[in-house]
């Protein structure tokens, strides 16, 4: 598989900060993610979502506008305005009690939990710091849903045999090296009931590279070349068949979104991790205009991301 080799951080720091107010900012974002909605942009039924929840809480004196400056002004980012939109369209008129999530962005379990009315919630990861974070911002935003939380890996977790009615993954197993993902995927048919359903999203590309940054960013230290670690993965159609239509047969909805020129995301990124003038507040209408619907991952102009719903099937 080809490798990418990415420089994170802009080292020359060429960047001159200009100071913003955060509240002509939020008057922005509100009034973007508004003129995108109109224009049909994806997932600003989420963006507002999120919104709704930190002013409820900021007003209810649980936290302050200080401490959630970036939040309010980007709740989502990059793709997953697409993710978040398709992956609930896909569910929505699937009945869900028992529910499994495995280290998604944590506004997509959070607003799915809620909407859906789920039972029981179970949310797996790894990463102590993040899961921790999680239990404190579901605090914060009163999610009255049962969550429960285990700081472990999907292939140590001892579920049951078929106890969830849904499972689902949101940009996260690409940056598993790609050795791991068979036994996880095992782990998800297993622990999700017969002719129940596995929801994933996952970064696509018409020919499929590995990227590999500047920093250790996900903590894997053995898995170093040069000073790069592995980052991502992006999948083309053989290696999406070689993966995961091999464990859950073909995909029962798919939805493929790819950038309109070649590199966007790439330049995007390092933008808004280096200009402190990142214009963070327009989000929402950059993407719907930068980004579009195609057929299939051969379609692809550049990198994109695939929502995948599989129903699983077991003999």
């Amino acid at each position: 598989m080809k490798k990418k080799y990415s420089n994170i951080f802009d080292k020359e720091n060429t960047y001159i900060p200009i100071k913003n107010n955060f509240y002509i900012d939020f008057i922005k974002s509100l009034l973007s993610v508004g003129i995108t909605k109109l224009n049909g942009g994806l997932g600003t039924n989420f963006h507002l979502f999120v919104i709704e929840k930190y002013i409820t809480a900021i007003f209810k004196k649980k936290t302050t506008v200080q401490k959630n400056k970036l939040t309010l002004k980007m709740p989502l980012d990059s793709f997953r305005y697409f993710e978040m939109h398709y992956g609930y369209k896909f569910l929505n008129n699937i009945n869900i009690k028992n529910y499994l999530d495995i280290s998604s962005p944590r506004f997509f379990p959070f607003y799915l939990a809620e909407k859906k009315n789920i039972e029981k919630t179970v949310m797996v990861n790894p990463d102590i710091k993040d899961i921790e974070l999680t239990k404190e911002t579901y605090n914060l935003l009163s999610i009255e849903n049962k969550i429960e939380f285990k700081n472990e890996l999907m292939q140590d977790t001892l579920f049951s045999e078929s106890v969830f009615d849904l499972t689902s993954s949101i940009s996260v197993l690409e940056h598993i090296p790609i050795d791991y993902i068979p036994s996880i995927l095992e782990s998800i048919k297993k622990v999700t009931k017969n002719n129940g359903y596995f929801l994933v999203s996952i970064p696509v590309a018409k020919e499929s590279f590995e990227e590999y940054i500047d920093f250790n960013e996900y903590g894997l230290d053995n898995i170093n070349e040069n000073g790069f670690y592995f980052g991502q993965r992006f999948h083309d159609e053989e290696l999406m068949k070689e993966l995961f239509y091999s464990v859950f047969g073909e995909p029962i909805q798919a939805k493929y979104i790819s950038e309109k020129k070649r590199d966007f995301f790439f330049e995007n990124r390092f933008q808004k991790i280096n200009d402190p003038n990142y214009k963070y507040w327009n989000e929402a209408s950059m993407f719907k205009e930068n980004f579009e619907e195609v057929k299939s991952i051969d379609e692809m102009k550049g990198i994109g991301v695939a929502i995948y719903l599989f129903k699983i099937v077991k003999n």
